[in-house]
Parts: structure tokens; C-alpha cells; sequence
């Protein structure tokens, strides 16, 4: 951040350093190794008086000169050529911290030059014990040189009590050098004897070449063996994070371990093959296969140990992309703008947005990824966003998994960056345009109370009802259903709540199912069915997330009441937002690439193998892993937490907007949800149900208190607003523990606050406003509507859509007996109410 960038594309996204480095750290540690192969070898061709391996030491060191110290020496400037553009600051913080260790490895490595230099141009001409001696000093500077640079590598993974201290020492003795010494000694006489197939192979006389081929097969094998509990004892002495990054299989990581692993194999069936074919072609090409795994393997092993320190460069101290930790918090308050030395735009504007978020791009992203390059491109991982989705990401980075740093900035920095990465380098337009409904008519004459003797008040429990829309993929529970509960009242100056001798059946229109019957249930004081099919679209195949009910009392087939009431469903849910794909073609709602998305997220986060499980006929569906209440998951959230959870680290610091990007509530989409009367007067989600990180907190809450280790995992991200403080917030169960009218209506009166207090929640099923009752056994929702649809709703299909019991009863949307409406039921003036205080009143806000 305080140095020029140099700005890459194509060639981005770490691909230098790792092609370079990992050629050179090969080559670097076949130096090391190569050297102590060379000695002994010549010592047993000595030894056992065999010329022709004495021989093939002399061809086998020229060799060996020309690929550590031209190639390797080449490679090893080209490695701080790139790094110093890629990353000045740590390369400057390497540099002034062990200026000294520098300066003692190059002390070294120049008598690695010099030894080896002896060692080839004096081979023959000296006496056997004074070449060998010159081979052995060779040994000691090459292995010093090893020592030093594996001193100062192993920092940047494990920097130990030097990020206090800043200490020469703590640095360079820290907790995995001494592990990671071993294991790079192991490693480089197992090189030795992967580079000695390569020459051994040409050898043309057959008992010489098996000779030094099954030689360099133990120089092989041995040290891969003795390397395995260094590497465990490496492993050990990482950090708890980093081990469980690597345990948990990080998505990030879990190519390089695979990557890793496989290269074994490899390497020793290529040995198997050199050993079992003594001549010809196959040999050859068994030696460069096995020359390439051990690159494979070298390179899975880097790749593992630099992904492990992530997001880090210098771990604790320096993250991926330059910054100190030490500026996050001053990033986070002024601006990555206004902090950064090398940019043009302090200031973002509309005008400039996508200048400023290309800066910020340069800033923040383009030391990690490329853009259109072969490594790590920027573009196929975010091509699935919208602007909105891009900034939720951004928001949540580095959060839930540590492997890339957190977003440095200010809300309006994100947003630029959001904006560049999704118009400028996607090309992708602005948001769509609100949806134009086509408005659905329906009947809501009233009827005349005088010639009509009962009344048949009827809601459904749930005001809003979402599903996947693509079931052959993935559903959130088995089917789209909904509760409906209905109570007949006898018109008469005292009513009779009729509770039996009657029936009552619904019909769902469109041509949704079949008829059904309704039973009367003691828990509700009411007849209740369970609608298990729906689907949003009328009969001619056009949307229609409100389809009508139609509930019908008879008696002895002589019809008393009929009413209808909507069913709300929809297909509309925000995915595409984030994780791609376009509007199911059928209507609004995901498509199949959109559903197949949130899988592979699934997927990769979560190590499942859903999309295997789909593309084999079995769609998945959510609750059959996470409960509803998840008392039979004991090491699951449940699915509430699971979602509101998850997503709230991403849709912080939105409010009601973070609703909205998964339900359908907002007011330009197809579906529009949210109609009730608390809309109509400005309220919002929030109000009643807290911020979505208050919701996810105090579901969380309950189920960190069942034992649940991902939940805290989840909710030490969801501090930032006080109330979502772990001691502030209570445990809740979804469906269950919600906000009660009574917390703004204290005692029924108008209200004093348009915010619901947290932790005050109703306590059971039966306290709920779905099925809670009045002194009088009537539902309140049979009274004020359904949840999220209170009377007077405002129907975006038709404006009372919402509203037909109360127009049919009383002749207004307003709720049933207000503004004196006690005749509705009462065939007499009523003086007092015994349903609730003030339940005649005059209904405050008409319209």
C-alpha cells in the first residue's frame, strides 16, 4: 500500500513466484542434498575400487554444477526480482530484520560456489582424500545455507514471540524451524537420488546402470521415510488455526493436499517401473516422470505451506495483500483511499466509482488474483454476482474462513469495489427494473349481515411461504405447505361459536389439488387443514404467488358460509444474487444453474457431496440434515440458524435490505410479500424481528447452549452491533420463540415505540399470533389477518386480495369488529368488548 503496484492481468494471481519459486526451491534443495549424494557416492566407488562409478560421479557433478549453480543461481535472483514487485513491504521486512542472516547465507553460498567449483575442475587431479575433503566442505556450506534460509522461511509461517518481541532471534528460532529443518534435509537427499535417476539412466553398460539406479532408489525411499515424522512434528508446531485449516480440509487448501498426496504415489510407481525395466525407452521416461513428480511434490508442499499462513504473508503481522494488521483499524476508519500513497482519487463520487474501485482493486485484490490469467482469476469467482451480491461478499470476506484477508475500508469503498468488479470487468448492467404485475381481479363484495346468520373468519398461519422452485435439485423442506384454521360463528345478540355438527371443506383455485376436509382441533378452537401442494401460478401457467383457498361450512349439505383467503407461495428467493444463474424461465425464482450453485458452495464449504447426490436422482432437501429444531442433530445447526447465520456475517449493516436479498418483501420484485399494515406505515423487518444479525444471534445463542462449536464459530462475527452482544441476547428456538404484539401494544394500546424490544419472546406454540386466542376463543388472525398480511393489506395483484373475510363480513378491510363493527357477530349494539380493550376502536390508520 505504500509502494507503486505493479498492476498484472494475465500473468496474475501469484503464477510468477509460484513457477519461479517452486522451480528454484527443487533445484535449491537438490543442491543441498545433491551435494552429500556426490561424496558418498564417490566414496563407495572408492571404496569398493569401481572406477566406473567414480566415473559417473565426475559426468553426474557436471551435471549437478550446471543445474544448482547457473540454473539455480538464476532462478534464485529471478525469485527476488518478483518479489520485491509483487510484495516491497514484506520483501523490506525480510530484508531490515535479518540483514545479518542474509549476510551469513551469502557467506555461505559463496562457498558453495567456491567448493564446487574445486570439486569439478580438481576431479582427478588431486588425491582421493583431498577431493572428498572439498566435497565435504561443499556439504557443510551447502547444508549452512539450507539452515539460514529455512530459518528465515519458517518465520513468515510461524513468526513466534518475534511479532512482541521484533527480536532477531525469536524470529529466526521460531516454533517450526527446527521441524522444517528436518524435513527440508529429508526432502533434499530424497531429491538427490530423484536427480541421480536421471543420469543414472543413460549409463550404457547395463550392470553399472542397475548399480547406481537401485543407488538412487535408496536415496530416495530412505529419506522420504525418515522425512514423515519431521513432517508430522512440522505439522505440530503450527498454530491451532492453521492445523485445523488444514484438518478441516479449507476449500482453499483442499487442492494442494490432494495435490500433495497424489504426487506420492506417483513418484514411487515411477520408481517401481525404472527398477523393473533395467534398459530401453521406458527406464528413460520412468526417470523424467519421476523427476516431474518430485517438482509436483516439492511444488504441493509449497502450496500447502504457503496456503496454510493465509491470509498472510507474514502470519500475524502482514496479510496477503501488504497491509500491516497493524492499519486495519485506521483502513477501516479514513478509507483505503485516503490511506494509500500511490492512488489518484481520494474522494468517490459517482462520477468516478469505477475509477476509485479500480484503485481499490489494485490495492486490495491483484497481488492474489488475476484477471482472465491461468491462476486464480478474479473472473469466474465472481461472475455469479450482482453488485448487491458482490458487496455482501466482500463484506463477509475473510470471516467465516480465514483464508483471504477481511475487506479494508469504508462502506462506500466496498461499494466501489463491488461496482468495478461487476460493471467494469463483467460488463454487467444495473439492477433490473422493478417487475410490472398484472393485476389478478377478484369478487370482495360484501354480504348483508341481516339475511346471512353466520360468519366463517378464516387465515392462514403463514403470511409468506418461500421454496426453491427447482424441487429437482434442492428444496428447503419437502413440499410448499401451508396451515389453514377457521372458526364458524351463529350470528346472535349473544354468538355461538359453532364447533360441531357442521363441516368445513377448502378447495384451493387454480386447479391446486384436490378438495379437502377440515377437522376441528381443541388446541386452536378451530377447524385446520394442512395444504401440502402449492405451486405460484394460476391455471393458465401465468405467476401468481397468492392463490386462493375457498372454505365452505355446511350443514347437512345446506351451505352457511363460504369465504377465501390467499395462500401465499413463491418461487422468488434471492439466490442468483450470490451465487449466480439467471430467473427460472417459468417465472421468477432460480434456475437449475442458479440451485446447482448453492450446492457447490454447499460443497466446497461444508465438504458435502450434494451435487453427486443430485446428478445420481436424489434431490436434497435441507431439513433432512438440519432439523427445524435440530434436536436430533446434535453437531448441526438447525436450519434457521444455519441460514440466518451464515448470511448475516455477509448482510451485515444492511437492516431490512439483508431480508430482502433472501425474501421476497421488496417492492420491486414479482411477489412483494410484505402487505400488511405495518408496511403501509413505514415499518420494516427490523422493527419486530431485530437486524438479521440479532436474529441469527439469538439462534444461534440456543444453539451454542445445546453444544453446537460451529455456532460460536459463527456468532463471534456478529458483534458488531451492541444488541448482538452474547450476554444481551437470548437463546431462541426458530418458529417458536417470536415477537409478540404485546411488546409494542403493551396492553392492547396503541403503542409507544416502532421498536419490538429483543429477548422478549413468545414462549410457546400456543402463545403465538397464529395461534393465540382472545378471552372469547377467537383466533387473533381469523380477527387481524395473517401474519405479515394484517388488515387493511395492500395486495400488489389486487389491492384487497388480502382483505376478503373482512370485506365479505363487514364491508371494510379494516379488522374485524374495529371502528364499532361489534355487528359483524352481535345482532345488538354492544356497550363493552370482551375480546381484547379497545378492540371496537377506531381503526387509526385508514386509508
Amino acid at each position: 500500500m505504500n509502494y507503486p503496484i505493479w498492476e498484472r492481468t494475465l500473468a496474475g494471481g501469484g503464477l510468477l513466484i509460484a513457477v519461479i519459486a517452486v522451480v528454484h526451491v527443487y533445484v535449491a534443495h537438490f543442491a543441498v542434498g545433491g551435494g552429500f549424494f556426490l561424496v558418498v557416492t564417490e566414496w563407495m566407488g572408492y571404496r569398493n575400487k569401481r572406477p566406473d562409478i567414480v566415473a559417473y560421479v565426475k559426468t553426474h557433478s557436471l551435471f549437478f554444477l550446471l543445474v544448482t549453480m547457473v540454473f539455480g543461481a538464476i532462478t534464485g535472483v529471478g525469485i527476488w526480482f518478483t518479489i520485491s514487485l509483487l510484495s516491497p513491504g514484506v520483501t523490506s521486512i525480510l530484508i531490515h530484520t535479518f540483514v545479518f542472516g542474509w549476510a551469513t547465507e551469502w557467506v555461505f553460498f559463496a562457498g558453495e560456489i567456491v567448493a564446487l567449483l574445486l570439486y569439478w575442475y580438481r576431479f582427478g587431479k588431486i588425491s582421493e582424500k583431498n577431493h572428498l575433503a572439498i566435497g565435504l566442505f561443499y556439504v557443510l556450506f551447502g547444508w549452512l545455507s539450507l539452515f539460514m534460509v529455512n530459518g528465515i522461511i519458517a518465520f513468515m509461517l510461524t513468526p513466534g514471540r518475534w511479532l512482541e518481541t521484533g527480536n532477531f532471534w525469536d524470529g529466526f528460532f521460531n516454533p517450526s524451524m527446527w521441524p522444517s529443518l528436518g524435513y527440508r534435509t529429508c526432502i533434499a537427499l530424497m531429491f538427490a537420488g530423484i536427480f541421480g535417476f536421471v543420469t543414472a539412466v543413460f549409463i550404457k553398460d547395463d550392470r553399472q546402470r542397475k548399480t547406481l539406479v537401485n543407488w538412487c532408489v535408496w536415496w530416495t525411499v530412505i529419506p522420504f521415510i525418515l522425512s514423515c515424522p519431521f513432517l508430522f512434528w512440522y505439522f505440530k508446531a503450527l498454530s491451532p488455526d492453521q492445523q485445523e485449516m488444514i484438518l478441516r480440509l479449507s476449500p482453499e487448501l483442499s487442492d494442494a493436499v490432494t495435490f500433495f498426496v497424489f504426487t506420492i504415489p506417483l513418484l514411487f510407481i515411477g520408481i517401481v517401473v525404472m527398477v523393473a525395466r533395467s534398459r530401453g525407452g521406458v527406464q528413460k521416461t520412468a526417470a523424467f516422470v519421476v523427476l516431474l513428480a518430485g517438482l509436483g511434490y516439492m511444488g504441493g508442499f509449497e502450496w500447502l505451506r504457503e496456503g496454510t499462513r493465509r491470509p498472510y504473508l507474514i502470519y500475524g503481522h502482514t496479510y496477503s495483500n501488504g497491509i500491516a494488521v497493524d492499519q486495519e483499524t485506521a483502513i477501516n476508519e479514513a478509507g483505503i483511499l485516503k490511506t494509500a500513497r500511490w492512488v489518484n482519487h481520494r474522494e468517490i463520487s459517482e462520477e468516478n466509482m469505477l475509477a476509485a474501485g479500480r484503485e481499490i482493486f489494485r490495492l486490495l485484490c491483484i497481488s492474489c488474483h488475476s484477471v482472465g490469467g491461468p491462476a486464480n482469476d478474479i473472473l469466474p469467482l465472481t461472475n455469479g454476482f450482482g453488485a448487491f451480491g458482490m458487496d455482501a461478499q466482500l463484506s463477509g470476506q475473510g470471516k467465516l474462513s480465514g483464508y483471504m484477508p477481511r475487506f479494508m475500508g469504508t462502506e462506500q469503498d466496498r461499494m466501489a469495489l463491488a461496482r468495478f468488479i461487476v460493471e467494469a470487468l463483467h460488463g454487467k448492467k444495473d439492477a433490473p427494473p422493478a417487475v410490472e404485475i398484472e393485476p389478478r381481479p377478484v369478487d370482495v363484495s360484501p354480504i348483508d349481515p341481516e339475511t346471512n346468520r353466520y360468519v366463517l373468519l378464516v387465515a392462514s398461519t403463514l403470511g409468506m411461504h418461500e421454496f426453491s422452485g427447482a424441487p429437482e435439485i434442492w428444496s428447503l423442506r419437502p413440499s410448499p405447505r401451508a396451515t389453514i384454521r377457521a372458526q364458524l360463528i351463529r350470528r346472535d345478540e349473544t354468538p355461538e361459536h359453532v364447533m360441531d355438527g357442521v363441516s368445513l371443506t377448502y378447495t384451493v383455485s387454480d386447479n391446486q389439488g384436490t378438495p379437502g376436509e377440515m377437522i376441528f382441533s381443541d388446541a386452536h378452537m378451530a377447524f385446520s387443514a394442512q395444504i401440502n401442494t402449492l405451486t405460484p401460478k394460476d391455471e393458465d401457467g401465468r405467476f401468481n404467488p397468492y392463490p386462493l383457498v375457498t372454505v365452505t361450512a355446511t350443514e347437512d349439505d345446506r351451505i352457511l358460509a363460504r369465504t377465501r383467503i390467499t395462500l401465499p407461495v413463491t418461487t422468488e428467493m434471492g439466490c442468483s444474487s450470490c451465487h449466480g444463474g439467471n430467473a427460472a424461465s417459468t417465472g421468477p425464482g432460480m434456475n437449475e444453474e442458479t440451485a446447482l450453485n448453492v450446492l457447490r458452495a454447499h460443497d466446497r464449504r461444508s465438504r458435502t457431496a450434494l451435487v453427486r447426490q443430485v446428478s445420481k436422482g436424489m434431490p436434497v432437501t435441507c431439513t433432512a440434515c438440519h432439523e427445524s429444531d435440530a434436536a436430533d442433530a446434535p453437531h448441526r445447526l438447525n436450519l434457521s440458524s444455519a441460514m440466518h447465520g451464515f448470511h448475516a456475517v455477509y448482510l451485515s449493516g444492511k437492516g431490512s435490505e439483508a431480508c430482502g436479498a433472501c425474501h421476497a418483501v421488496g417492492n420491486t420484485g414479482a411477489t412483494r410479500f410484505y402487505r400488511g399494515i405495518h408496511h403501509e406505515i413505514g415499518l420494516e423487518c427490523s422493527n419486530c424481528h431485530g437486524t438479521m444479525a440479532d436474529v441469527a444471534a439469538s439462534l444461534l445463542m440456543a444453539d451454542s447452549e445445546r453444544g453446537k462449536p460451529s455456532a460460536g464459530r459463527i456468532m463471534k462475527w456478529l458483534t458488531a452491533s451492541p444488541k448482538t452482544d452474547a450476554k444481551e441476547i437470548a437463546g431462541r428456538r426458530p418458529w417458536v420463540n417470536l415477537p409478540k404484539c404485546l411488546n409494542c401494544h403493551v396492553d392492547f394500546q396503541p403503542p409507544d415505540t416502532d421498536e419490538a424490544p429483543l429477548n422478549n419472546w413468545s414462549q410457546s406454540e400456543a402463545a403465538l399470533f397464529r395461534s393465540r386466542t382472545d378471552d372469547a376463543g377467537i383466533l387473533c388472525i381469523n380477527c387481524h389477518g395473517s401474519p405479515h398480511a394484517l388488515y387493511p393489506a395492500t395486495n400488489p395483484y389486487n389491492l384487497d386480495r388480502d382483505n376478503i373475510p373482512a370485506f365479505q363480513f363487514q364491508g371494510s378491510p379494516y379488522p374485524i369488529g374495529s371502528d364499532g363493527g361489534c355487528r359483524v357477530c352481535h345482532t345488538a349494539v354492544m356497550e363493552e368488548t370482551i375480546h381484547h380493550f379497545d378492540a371496537s376502536a377506531a381503526f387509526r390508520n385508514t386509508r
